[in-house]
């Protein structure tokens, strides 16, 4: 994770099931409680398998930047 213009940058790695999810949400909450943040990005382009735990995990983090006026974008898709 990295932070350009307060845009959070979450690099997604290949798999995303319960225990990687709840990872990336520990993350995700220390940097975006320093209030140093508002836009979430995730880059999903090495991305091999997501379960419905990552799918759960992005809408939980859109909740709260919508909350704070943020947005959320996911990009690089993988076709699966």
């Amino acid at each position: 994770m990295e932070i350009i213009e307060r845009n959070l940058i979450i690099r997604v790695s290949k798999e995303v099931d319960h225990y990687s999810a709840q990872k990336i949400k520990e993350e995700f909450d220390r940097y975006y409680s320093g209030g140093h943040v508002k836009n979430v990005i995730f880059d999903m382009s090495e991305v091999e398998f997501m379960d419905s735990s990552g799918i759960g995990m992005i809408i939980g983090r859109y909740m709260s930047a919508r909350y704070t006026g943020g947005k959320v974008m996911v990009a690089a898709v993988p076709d699966m």
